[in-house]
């Protein structure tokens, strides 16, 4: 399998993990805020904590670029933390 393959099987399989989780009626924060916080603490854990801190500093970079969505829950207060 190639990267690319990997990368693609990994991503839609994690994104039916949170469609389903909101489908049951988890709340979309809470999902979403556990998605995070799982994924810092793996990172965290296998690479320490300067390079999960670095990678989270250069994804919050490529998000102030992206276009808003009406999505009103995201801008709200933290379901849980990271």
């Amino acid at each position: 399998m190639t990267d690319e393959y990997q990368i693609e099987t990994a991503r839609l399989a994690i994104q039916g993990v949170m469609e389903e989780l909101i489908r049951l009626g988890i709340k979309p924060q809470i999902v979403l805020s556990c998605a995070h916080a799982t994924a810092i603490g793996e990172i965290a854990a296998a690479y320490g904590g300067k390079v999960a801190a670095e990678r989270c500093r250069g994804a919050a970079e490529r998000c102030e670029i992206l276009p808003s969505h009406d999505r009103a829950w995201a801008v709200g207060k933290p379901a849980g933390s990271a």
